[in-house]
């Protein structure tokens, strides 16, 4: 169902790119379509979802990945400029005439496809037959901690029906079969292995009793290099392996993102700068002291730098921290975290829900003390607190944005976000980096995990 609602999505925006076309041939004095323009359209349809096909966007997303409108702009620019190209020259063999509609299509197309498929998401997620029961199978601790992430995550439409707290190893309530029958008698349509067992015979068995009832699997990993996107199935004479490849960001790669840093900083400072000193009147209208707040942050290979941005809080606040330890979001995280922070200023907690106290944090891009995307910068105390295991993420700048502001910001412990850094350096790409920028236009406007 979901996959015919996609494609049903997918013709609707098309449609809607070739009435958008039409009409803009129309105001600038040129002539509607041709019956043999339209039925050309119609005839490449197929061709259109062929290619969607083949390029994952009728790939029914995990629920949990976090499928949004970044994804499948993505995708959608390459299916629609492939697909315009075959009309293109389809129109051209026919001599159809200008090609001015094949352009607009193209363009119309790859905004309105992801634009359409968000509300299509959107609007699912409140309807009753989207909703997905689920079984959690893993010890008191692992259950715990999904449980959190899902009760975070509405979006995702999980029902958690019932759990099975197991220990290290299977006990006798706990053995694969029995979770398998117990996921066929709730008729559950995912099962989420908290932890998994230690023996790798019992977990195999697990995860296959539980395919095989036709359940969906999700195996939490313990640790965030364990499953790298990077890593392939491959065999030694047939004897299955799991290889991994390093990744390592060539000198080109270092200059082109070094280079698109530059080149949107500055951009966005000139366009800003109306912006900046309407908010530095305010928050100097709001409460005594500077207008810009600054801290010495871990960077780069260890490096420390002076951080910027706009003062949200009283200037006495880290004088003051004692008196709110108790506000503390995550009480077992190395970083302080608070919800109602009374430090806040009545100016500086608007400024905050909207992320624009970090926008000063340009400038650090620019000199080049960050990047627009890379790890969060940590104070000096917090990076202390990092694993060793886990100093990777200091080989690449900072961030603007991340994967932990994109994905729950101050919700996300400190842990879990030392360990989305290191995934992020493990397997960093200039696509994936793309996606992060667009997705955190829409954290922002959400306003989602800013206290």
């Amino acid at each position: 169902m979901l996959r015919h609602i996609a494609v049903l999505s997918d013709v609707t925006a098309l449609c809607l790119a070739l009435v958008i076309a039409s009409a803009l041939s129309v105001a600038i004095g040129r002539s509607l379509p041709d019956p043999g323009d339209l039925l050309l359209f119609v005839a490449l349809i197929p061709v259109w979802m062929l290619l969607a096909g083949f390029y994952g966007l009728y790939r029914v997303p995990n629920r949990t990945s976090e499928w949004s409108f970044a994804d499948d702009l993505s995708a959608a620019f390459v299916v629609c400029s492939i697909w315009g190209w075959f009309w293109l020259v389809a129109r051209s063999i026919v001599d159809v005439g200008s090609v001015l509609p094949s352009l607009a299509v193209w363009a119309a197309s790859i905004l309105l496809i992801p634009v359409l498929r968000s509300g299509v998401r959107h609007h699912l997620r409140s309807a009753p037959w989207y909703r997905q029961s689920v079984l959690l199978v893993g010890t008191p601790v692992g259950v715990s901690r999904v449980a959190k992430r899902i009760e975070r995550q509405p979006d995702w439409c999980f029902d958690v029906v019932e759990t099975i707290q197991i220990g290290g190893r299977f006990d006798p309530g706990g053995r694969a079969d029995i979770i398998a029958d117990k996921a066929r008698a709730l008729e559950v349509g995912r099962v989420i292995v908290a932890d998994a067992p230690v023996d790798m015979v019992e977990r195999t068995g697990l995860i296959r009793d539980l395919l095989e009832a036709g359940v969906h699997v999700d195996l939490v990993s313990s640790e965030a290099d364990v499953f790298r996107p990077t890593a392939f199935i491959d065999h030694l004479e047939g004897l299955p392996t799991m290889a991994f490849a390093p990744v390592r960001l060539s000198p080109a790669a270092n200059r082109i993102k070094r280079a698109v840093d530059v080149a949107v900083a500055v951009a966005a400072l000139v366009a800003l700068s109306p912006l900046f000193a309407y908010v530095a009147l305010r928050i100097k209208r709001d409460s005594p002291g500077p207008v810009l707040f600054r801290q010495d942050r871990r960077g780069r290979y260890g490096t420390r730098f002076k951080l910027l941005k706009l003062r949200t809080m009283a200037v006495d606040a880290e004088e003051r921290l004692d008196e709110v330890a108790e506000l503390k979001l995550h009480p077992e995280s190395a970083a302080f975290k608070a919800i109602e922070d009374p430090r806040v200023t009545r100016y500086g907690a608007s400024l905050r829900r909207r992320s624009l106290d970090e926008l000063p944090q340009l400038w650090n891009v620019l000199v080049g003390d960050m990047s627009l995307v890379g790890p969060r910068p940590l104070p000096l105390d917090e990076a202390t607190q990092v694993p060793p295991r886990y100093r990777a993420r200091e080989n690449v700048r900072p961030g603007l944005t991340g994967p932990w502001q994109v994905l729950g910001r101050s919700d996300i412990p400190f842990e879990d976000m030392v360990k989305l850094d290191y995934m992020y350096v493990c397997t960093w790409s200039p696509r994936g980096d793309m996606k992060l920028l667009l997705r955190t236009i829409g954290v922002v406007l959400g306003a989602r995990g800013a206290y």
